[in-house]
């Protein structure tokens, strides 16, 4: 269930009616960041946006910030408990905008960003998809890094295709046309649930990043997403399972939903992980000389996190080649490792 408060008085209707991008921010106990999140859109330099932010039933006080604040195109929908998947479908729905801008309440967003990732939709139609440099800072540890990415469309496609998330979420912006021919977010995800929304939308057009920093994220270790882990399951599960999911994908794999996941439960932890690490390596190997640099970099890193895993499932598979037996473990295998 969830409620909408209208928050628009100080705008005039027919301003408010003049919406190109509408912003989504899916908030809960995120009281000590807020502020900054719903200021730094405020302030954009493009003044044709809206600012939806659904609450999830924070306890700390978010709300309160939320309904005190005067920015007059700021809307507020409280929505019961629940994952950041439905939250920004949720606020998505009750939205205007052409195209929809992802901020997360812990991020904020540089002065120009909706205005230059607008630019770049304008400049080319086939774009279905934008995203951006950012500044990540973890203010336990009071450091900053500095991130660009690649941008060509072909490059980020087999980085996501090798399970590497190219993209922030939080610098993203995307066509509400985009998102109502894949379905939108698969709530299903507990986890990852942008990696498997940014894969289905690299299927219907092409995306780019920016290459320049148009916000800053915020990295939490106390954050929901970071600290939950549903039935255990870690981030790389929901990955690969996004990558079984996608219809690119060879038909030998399990497509089915609870196929799927019964596939990876079995198969555990550390398989997942080496199966992770030789699709990078594929992909590597495969690409090499088109690949850009940014992208090769992040592949490279990649694989050397994941090669103990590797090292292991391929020794296993050496002295236990029942593993591997069946031909039809072998056809899913070899679909899971090649991208």
């Amino acid at each position: 269930m969830y409620t909408k408060i209208e928050h628009s008085s100080i705008v005039q209707k027919d301003e408010m009616n003049n919406i190109v991008v509408s912003v989504i921010t899916s908030s809960y106990n995120s009281k000590r960041f807020l502020r900054d999140c719903i200021d730094s859109v405020a302030e954009q330099d493009f003044p044709e946006f809206e600012h939806i932010v659904v609450d999830c039933a924070s306890t700390d006080g978010s709300l309160d910030i939320l309904t005190n604040a005067s920015h007059p195109r700021l809307r507020i929908v409280k929505s019961d408990f629940c994952g950041v998947a439905t939250a920004r479908d949720i606020g998505i729905a009750h939205a205007q905008g052409e195209f929809i801008a992802i901020l997360d309440s812990d991020d904020v967003a540089f002065r120009s960003r909706l205005r230059k990732q607008l630019e770049a939709f304008r400049s080319n139609p086939e774009l279905v998809a934008v995203g951006s440099g950012v500044v990540t800072y973890d203010d336990s540890r009071n450091r900053s890094w500095r991130h660009i990415f690649p941008a060509d469309h072909y490059s980020l496609s087999i980085m996501m295709r090798a399970g590497v998330n190219p993209i922030p979420h939080s610098t993203l912006m995307f066509r509400r046309a985009a998102y109502q021919q894949v379905g939108g977010y698969r709530d299903r995800f507990q986890k990852c649930e942008d990696f498997d929304f940014l894969l289905r939308l690299s299927n219907v057009g092409r995306i780019t990043t920016i290459q320049e920093t148009l916000g800053r994220i915020s990295v939490r270790r106390d954050s929901h997403t970071h600290v939950h882990k549903p039935m255990g399951r870690d981030a790389e599960y929901y990955v690969l399972l996004a990558l079984i999911l996608t219809p690119s994908l060879p038909v030998e794999v399990p497509n089915e939903m609870p196929d799927a996941e019964n596939w990876l439960d079995r198969a555990g932890r550390r398989a997942i992980s080496a199966i992770m690490g030789r699709r990078a390596m594929t992909a590597i190997s495969r690409n090499i000389f088109k690949l850009h640099g940014g992208a090769l970099y992040m592949l490279l890193r990649f694989v050397v996190q994941k090669m103990p895993a590797v090292i292991w499932w391929t020794m296993l598979c050496v002295f236990d080649p029942s593993l591997v037996k069946t031909r039809s473990r072998k056809a899913i295998l070899a679909s899971l490792e090649r991208p």
